[in-house]
Formats: C-alpha cells, sequence, structure tokens
C-alpha cells in the first residue's frame, strides 16, 4: 500500500501521514477505541485531546487526511469525520494558528531589481550567445517569474517547460503545485 500511496502522494507526505496515524493508534489503544475501526467517538476525543496537548498547526493539519486514508485502505463504508468532528478540527486549527508564528517570507526584492539584473545577466547574452552565461540567464528568468507571480521557489523549481505557453505578447504559466498557508 505504502508503494502505491507514494505514486500518488509525496515521499514526505506518506511519512507524515504514517506518523500521524500512529499516533492515533497509540491514542485508540491507551483509551480503548478499536483502530483500525475508526469511530466518530474515537475522533472527537482524539481532536479534543490534541487541542488539550496544543499540538502544532501541522500536527492538526494531518489528522483528518491520515485518518481518512486508514478508513479508504480499511473499507469503510462512511467516515467518521462527521460534521461535528470537522467544526471541532477547525475549531482546533484556529486556536493553534493563534499561537504559531506567522510563516517566514523571502525578503522582499527592491523595485529597481529587474532593472538593475538585466545587463548584467541578460542584455550580454542578446550581444553575444555564444559566450552567454546560462547561470546568469536562468537567474534572471527566475527572478522575472518569481517577481511578477509572487510564487515561492519551491513552486517555481517544479516549473517544466511544458508549463510555460507563449502566447505571442504573454506567456501562460501553469504551476504544477502550489502551497499556500491560509492562516497567515
Amino acid at each position: 500500500v505504502a508503494g502505491l500511496m507514494s505514486q500518488a502522494k509525496a515521499g514526505g507526505t506518506i511519512l507524515s501521514y504514517e506518523c500521524a496515524v500512529k499516533k492515533f493508534k497509540n491514542f485508540c489503544t491507551e483509551k480503548n477505541y478499536k483502530y483500525p475501526e475508526i469511530s466518530e467517538k474515537s475522533v472527537l476525543h482524539y481532536i479534543v485531546q490534541q487541542d488539550k496537548d496544543k499540538v502544532s498547526l501541522a500536527t492538526l493539519n494531518q489528522i483528518r487526511p491520515a485518518l481518512s486514508l486508514v478508513e479508504q485502505l480499511a473499507g469503510a463504508k462512511t467516515t467518521a469525520f462527521s460534521e461535528t468532528a470537522s467544526i471541532l478540527l477547525s475549531a482546533a486549527k484556529r486556536r493553534a494558528a493563534e499561537c504559531k508564528p506567522p510563516t517566514k517570507k523571502a525578503g522582499q526584492l527592491p523595485d529597481d531589481i529587474l532593472h538593475v539584473l538585466y545587463p548584467v545577466c541578460f542584455l550580454r547574452a542578446m550581444k553575444d550567445w555564444k559566450t552567454a552565461d546560462p547561470v546568469m540567464l536562468r537567474t534572471y528568468v527566475r527572478d522575472v517569474i518569481i517577481y511578477f507571480t509572487f510564487c515561492r521557489f519551491n513552486c517555481f523549481s517544479k516549473l517544466r517547460a511544458m508549463d510555460l505557453e507563449d502566447n505571442g505578447d504573454s506567456i501562460r504559466i501553469t504551476f504544477p503545485s502550489a502551497k499556500n498557508d491560509q492562516y497567515h
């Protein structure tokens, strides 16, 4: 199953899900709940306990997807994540987000940085393409894309040639993935 899931989810995601599932399984053993049969009561109790233990927002964010995966793999006909469980989980996430320091963003580039970089990185290549420095060209293209799209570097680094479409007077960029911090 882990091999199949690695094709659908990133390796880091699978590892974090395994950790979240192990914590839930230990909780079920300690509190005498059946596992892998996940009940609404066990989920509610677990969410309340996690909030009481003041776990991180990242830990709370893993609960639903990890346990939903367990439910799917166990062949559950219904989910234990009732409306009440969803509300409690959202409330716990909001409370954890209040304690979480804001995500550190990259420093802001000066407004004129592209004008400063243009003659250094790009203009030389236009004058003599045989001696063009690919690192300088790549640096300039990366800075232009990040500057105008506000994307994160990890989103930029996943771009492929097929994700950029030349429309003549504009370029359409389709990011294969993007990650956002919705609470900050």
